[in-house]
């Protein structure tokens, strides 16, 4: 699997355990961008094995996407952010450990803290 699918992966299911609340709708919303932007779509129980590993997981969202920012230009690095905030909104709660993590991924993929802001502006109006 390619890096960027991984770092993908992780960045959706990471975002949607952000809170410590796994919402029917983020779940609904993480596997359909993962699906929608991977080559190896994955159904009900692959997405629920990633989400119980990824509970398991000690590293963070920054770990892989510290691994795919060289190789992502402006739009790839805002994909992953807007997708992340879709998840982040999805269950109707914007909570701070929500806005914390899009924080982490903004600077682990090396965007400037007004290009975040701008991305919030478009997301929230």
């Amino acid at each position: 699997m390619a890096l960027y699918e991984e770092a993908m992966r992780q960045s959706m299911v990471k975002m949607m355990l952000a809170d410590g609340v796994i919402d029917e709708n983020e779940k609904k919303v993480a596997l359909d961008i993962i699906n929608r932007f991977g080559k190896n779509d994955l159904d009900e129980n692959q997405f629920d094995n990633l989400i119980s590993k990824s509970q398991e997981d000690t590293k963070s969202v920054t770990h892989y996407l510290k691994q795919v920012a060289g190789s992502l230009n402006e739009h790839g690095k805002e994909t992953i952010i807007r997708c992340a905030l879709h998840v982040a909104f999805s269950d109707g709660d914007f909570d701070e450990s929500e806005k914390q993590m899009i924080v982490e991924m903004g600077n682990a993929l090396e965007m400037s803290s007004s290009h975040l802001k701008g991305i919030f502006s478009e997301m929230f109006n």
